[in-house]
Parts: structure tokens; C-alpha cells; sequence
């Protein structure tokens, strides 16, 4: 953890001024820098209460083990400083520096860390200071680091026992090999997608090797581009592996043998994702204990009684089930596949993309009572079907309908008639019709909705469904409501911090602008994709909403000034969509993403 002025969102360092001006404050350093103990010292003399004897000491109910506890659950709330915090007093400063707070470091960028702050600098220097108190470590998502951060992590954290850096593009897989060398007890690494653009295709493979010789507690662990079978049988050896994270592995040849190599973890597996494994045709085994299974992007899985009798072995501990995208499986195999099954213990179910049909839909509703989450996209069952699920009476709190062209709004009453159904997120985009006398009762019905996702050609909803919406929603997507003409209600959502409004009219987001308060706007993630929409619009959209993380602005007029004022004002982008921006030149662009270093630009030259 990191500690400063809790959730004020200061992100600079104290001013030499400042320091010089302090009374009864003691200017200390994350970093224990040297240079700072006489300053501090000076500080000190010049500031002496007169009654310095009680100045530092802390209040009589305030243990400093319970204060420890306290900052160590802080986490990645608290806004990390660039080099110098000012504490509270000389008894705080004394609390973070027990072993309680630097357990576990998070530094994985958010709404509170800006992308931007997480440099190799920050974690060598972390690092070196407090390498022999830290137990886990987190950074997912900053893709400034590169392999000496990670080098030094593992000079100075021998003891380390987690690793995470999902999506750290610059460390490079040499530098994980390192790593595992050097933290023998490692029992969670998740590093999919750290691979740096130069590596070779086998890195993954040698990575995979070197985690077989030196991990050998290694429970979890999540990885990408694997290529060879043999290093991931040399994985599944691994004594203690409980859960496996394979992604984008198109090359891994998925043989006639791959399915025997589980045979070693087959009965201590908990989790196997195997996303994108577009050579596998079939994947069965005696799986007993398998809580999660995700086969996303498995395109070629035709194997329907392999599946069924791998769900079988585990259809008391499988929790969540994936087989999104999974296009090869026979609506017949579907089904066979299930009713071999028999009743499942299943909270989570995507099947999206898939040929699930009514049939298949009935059958769910008798053998997942558990259900929970109910992902059918793009799925070709009607009405019957998905009603077939809401009366058999599954606890629902998760429903994605997207783009099922063959059900419509009328479905939506089961699910306010359902004693059941905990409804929090729904989505109903590109059905067929769905109107505000659909969606009222949903809303109305269901207090705690957080998540509504409509629109579509034959979505006809007003204003009327945008005023009855329930305060505390966190997220609304409006894709291409035609009937739709005030968005101004929308700015009374206080909670929300998700909005789409793609192919908006240049009034609907005039109306939002004037209506948002400022001061209390949490939005973080706004996709204004294919709206009416110009450089003026984008100067004051991007001012009054300068903490966006995500932003969308793809198909739309804008120009190299409109790109150069979201980099302005909104620099804690993660993301910034601008696909077929016809008018952004190929400079301007390769200037955003130089002052912008931490941001996936997504741009496709014409």
C-alpha cells in the first residue's frame, strides 16, 4: 500500500516552500531518501512547540498495531505520491513503517493512481525500501514498467509470495524468468500479456519451464502465448497448481494427447481457462474439484461428449462455466453435452455466441437451479426459451440478452413476476421491440439495479424510462435509441460511473454537459462513438470530465485540436478509442500517445 492525504487525490510533491513553512508537521519520504534527514532535522528545530514533549505522541486509544492494520486494508485507494507525503506526525510516520502496511503493494492504476505515477523509478525505489516487508505485489494495468522494475523486485523481495502484472506490456518474459528464480516461494503469478514486442514466440515456453523448476509452491498462475504441449505439461506437475490462466495460445497444437496431460492436476484443479485455443476439438478428464471452466474462443470445440462428461465428473463443485464463442458445438451436442451433465451446481453460465435454442434453454432451466449469471448473446432462442429459465425459477441477478433478434421486451415481464430474480445488471440491446412499458417495471421493480444496457433500431425508449431510472445505477448504455431526445435526467445518476451514449445527436450531449455537476461526477468510462460531434464539443466535454479512464470517440468529426485537447485535459486515460476519426492526422496521433505513454490508443491509419 501507499500512504498520503487519504482520498484527497494529491498527486505532487511537497514544494521546497512548503517544507521550509511546516510547523508541527514532520516532512517525511516513501523512499527513506538520505537527503532528506537533515531537512527533516531542520524542520523539526524550527517548528519546536513548546510542548514538543506531547507534540508527536498519539492519542491513548490509538494503538499503532491498529493503525498499522488500518493503513495496510487501504490498498490502491490511496493515492500514490510521486516522492515526498506529508504525515499526520512522527507517530503515523513511525506506523507505516511497520512490516503490517507493506505486506501487500498495489500499484495498479484506477481512478485514484494515475497510470501515469507508475514508473520503473517508483518501484525500484519501493522496492529497494521496503523489499523485505512486502508479500504480495500488484501491478496490473502499468504499462510504463519495464524488466528492471521487476528485476529489482526480485533482488530485494526474495520472500515474495504473489506477483501480478496482468497486461504490463514492456517487462518481457525474460525478466519473469528472473523473478521466479529469485522468490522460490511465489504461490500466485499472473503475468498474461507482459511479453514485450520483441520476444520470441517460445519466451512463454521457456517462462513456463523455469516457473516447473523453481515455483514449487505455485498455486495460481496465469499465463499467454504458450506454444508447446510440453511446457504445459511440465506446469501441470507443478505439485500445488490449483488454478491455470492460459490465454491467446492459437499456436499451442492441442494433439490427440493434450486432453492426457491434465491426468496429474486433473484432481486438484480448481479453475482452467483456456481462452482462444482455437486448435482444440476436444477436452475431457476426471475433474472433480473444478470450480471454474472457461473455454472462450474455443472455436473448433466439436467434442459435445467429452464436455458432457467432464461436466458430469465436476457437476457438484463447477461454479462457472464459458463457452463463449464456441461456435463448433452442434445445437444437438449442446444438448447432449448438458443432459449428460445431469443437475449442476453452475452460479455462472456464457454461452454466448453459441446455438442454444429453446430446447436447450428448457433443459438449463431443470439442471442449473443456481443460476445466477445468464450470459445468451447473440443466441437464437425466443421468448419461450428464456422464459423457460426465469420460471424455473433460477435466482437471477445477471441477464445478457444482446442482439438475440428473436426475443423481445415481453420477456421482461417474467422477470418482475419472478420471486426469484435479484436483478442487477440487464442487458437488452438489439432486440427485437423493447419500450419504455417493458422496461418500467424493470426498473421499478428491482431497487438495485446497477447495470442497464439498451438500444438498438427497435429500442423505442424516452425520457420517461431515463427519470425512473433507480439512483444508485453505476452503469447505462444507450446505443442508438431513436426515440430518445432529453439525456438530462441522466445527471441525476450521482453513482454513476459508465455511459454510453454511441450515435447520440450533438443536443442529446449538450443537454447531458449542461446538466452534469461537475464537483459530483464519478463517470470514468464514456463512449460517445459515432456522435454528432466537433472540436468544441470534445474541448468542453473533455474540461468538465477530466478523471475519465476510458473514453470513446470513435466515427466522429473531430481534428488534431480535438485530440490534442482530451490529451489536455484527461490524462489519466487507460484507453482512447479513435477508429475511422478521418480527420486526425497520423502526427497528431503519435503525439498523444508520447504524452499519453501509458494509454491504448486504438487508431487505424486511412
Amino acid at each position: 500500500m501507499v500512504v498520503s492525504d487519504f482520498g484527497s487525490g494529491y498527486s505532487g510533491s511537497i514544494s521546497q516552500g512548503d517544507k521550509a513553512g511546516a510547523t508541527g508537521v514532520d516532512v517525511w519520504s516513501l523512499f527513506d531518501d538520505t537527503d532528506l534527514v537533515e531537512e527533516r532535522s531542520a524542520a523539526r528545530t524550527r517548528s519546536e512547540p513548546e510542548d514538543a514533549e506531547h507534540a508527536d505522541s498519539a492519542p491513548s486509544c490509538l494503538d499503532k498495531d491498529v493503525l498499522a492494520v488500518i493503513l495496510s486494508q487501504a490498498g490502491d485507494a490511496i493515492a500514490l505520491t510521486q516522492y515526498q507525503v506529508p504525515a499526520v506526525c512522527r507517530y503515523f510516520y513511525s506506523a507505516t513503517r511497520e512490516a503490517m502496511c507493506w505486506r501487500h503493494l498495489c500499484l495498479s492504476p484506477s481512478n485514484y493512481l494515475a497510470s501515469s505515477a507508475v514508473t520503473d523509478d517508483v518501484v525500484r525505489r519501493l522496492a529497494r525500501t521496503h523489499g523485505p516487508k512486502i508479500l504480495t505485489i500488484c501491478l496490473d494495468g502499468a504499462r510504463l514498467l519495464g524488466p528492471s522494475a521487476v528485476s529489482t523486485i526480485a533482488y530485494n523481495c526474495p520472500q515474495l509470495q504473489g506477483f501480478t502484472a496482468v497486461g504490463c506490456v514492456g517487462i518481457g518474459f525474460g525478466a519473469m524468468r528472473f523473478l521466479c528464480k529469485s522468490c522460490p516461494s511465489l504461490h500466485t503469478l499472473r503475468v498474461s500479456g507482459c511479453h514485450l514486442e520483441t520476444d520470441p514466440q517460445t519466451e512463454a515456453d521457456k517462462l513456463a519451464q523455469t516457473i516447473a523448476e523453481n515455483c514449487p509452491q505455485l498455486r495460481f498462475l496465469s499465463l499467454s502465448r504458450l506454444t508447446q504441449e510440453d511446457s504445459l505439461e511440465a506446469l501441470l506437475r507443478c505439485p500445488s497448481l490449483e488454478a491455470l490462466d492460459l490465454s491467446s495460445c492459437e499456436q499451442l497444437p492441442c494433439s490427440e494427447r493434450f486432453a492426457s496431460l491434465f491426468a496429474p492436476a486433473a484432481q486438484r484443479l480448481t479453475s482452467l481457462k483456456l481462452a482462444n485455443c482455437s486448435r482444440l476439438l476436444s477436452l475431457s478428464g476426471h475433474f472433480t474439484q473444478l470450480r471454474t471452466l472457461y473455454l472462450g474462443g474455443c472455436v473448433r470445440l466439436s467434442d459435445a461428449e467429452g464436455l458432457g462428461l467432464l461436466l458430469h465428473h465436476c457437476r457438484g463443485t463447477l461454479t462457472l462455466l464459458s463457452l463463449v464463442g464456441c461456435q463448433n458445438l452442434s445445437a444437438d451436442g449442446l444438448r447432449r453435452a448438458f443432459g449428460q451433465a445431469g443437475t449442476l451446481a453452475l452460479e455462472t453460465l456464457v454461452l454466448g455466441g453459441c446455438r442454444v435454442y429453446d430446447e436447450l434453454c428448457e433443459l438449463l432451466g431443470r439442471q442449473c437451479p443456481c443460476l445466477t449469471s445468464l450470459d445468451l448473446w447473440d443466441c437464437p432462442m425466443t421468448n419461450a426459451g428464456v422464459s423457460a429459465i426465469i420460471q424455473a425459477g433460477a435466482p437471477l441477478s445477471e441477464l445478457n440478452l444482446r442482439e438475440c433478434r428473436r426475443v423481445t421486451g415481453h420477456v421482461l415481464q417474467d422477470l418482475c413476476e419472478s420471486r426469484a430474480v435479484r436483478l442487477r445488471t440487464l442487458d437488452v440491446s438489439f432486440l427485437g421491440t423493447v419500450t419504455d412499458e417493458h422496461l418500467l417495471p424493470v426498473v421499478q421493480t428491482f431497487a438495485d439495479l446497477r447495470c442497464l444496457v439498451c438500444g438498438g433500431a427497435t429500442c423505442t425508449i424516452t425520457e420517461r424510462l431515463l427519470e425512473a431510472l433507480p439512483l444508485n445505477l453505476e452503469a447505462l448504455h444507450l446505443e442508438g435509441a431513436p426515440q430518445l431526445r432529453d439525456t438530462a435526467p441522466i445527471a441525476r445518476l450521482r453513482n454513476l460511473m459508465a455511459l454510453s451514449l454511441e450515435d447520440s445527436s450533438a443536443s442529446q450531449l449538450s443537454q447531458l454537459l449542461e446538466s452534469l455537476d461537475v464537483r459530483s461526477c464519478k463517470i470514468t468510462s464514456l463512449n460517445i462513438s459515432g456522435c454528432v460531434l466537433d472540436d468544441d464539443a470534445i474541448l468542453r466535454l473533455s474540461s468538465v470530465l477530466p478523471r475519465l479512464l476510458e473514453l470513446e470517440v470513435c466515427s466522429t468529426q473531430i481534428t488534431d485540436r480535438g485530440l490534442r485537447a482530451i490529451v489536455r485535459h484527461c490524462s489519466r486515460l487507460l484507453h482512447l478509442g479513435i477508429l475511422n476519426c478521418d480527420n486526425i492526422s497520423r502526427g497528431a496521433v503519435q503525439d498523444a500517445r508520447q504524452a499519453l505513454p501509458a494509454c491504448i490508443l486504438s487508431f487505424l491509419e486511412t
